[in-house]
């Protein structure tokens, strides 16, 4: 499934959208809860803010990963890229 055949319907009701983060989804588990990259999420808030990658990564263990977890899934199985 490409994300953007995503549909917001399609998702588990309780499923957690993190607003703003669409181009880090990588698609939907079994339950219906949206997968997010978390190299593509440290990628965006450094391209976007301006941020270190040491200061996004921090800044996604805070205001991110300690939010319910239970309700959305990140891929840590990526990397950050050969140049990186």
């Amino acid at each position: 499934m490409k994300t953007h055949d995503i549909q917001r319907d399609d998702l588990d009701p309780k499923a957690l959208i993190l607003v703003g983060l669409d181009s880090c989804v990588i698609g939907v588990d079994q339950n219906m809860w949206l997968v997010y990259d978390y190299y593509k999420l440290v990628l965006f808030f450094m391209e976007r803010d301006g941020m270190t990658r040491e200061d996004s990564v921090s800044w996604i263990s805070y205001n991110i990963l300690c939010i319910c977890p239970a309700r959305f899934v990140i891929n840590f199985s990526g990397t950050f890229g050969e140049n990186e």
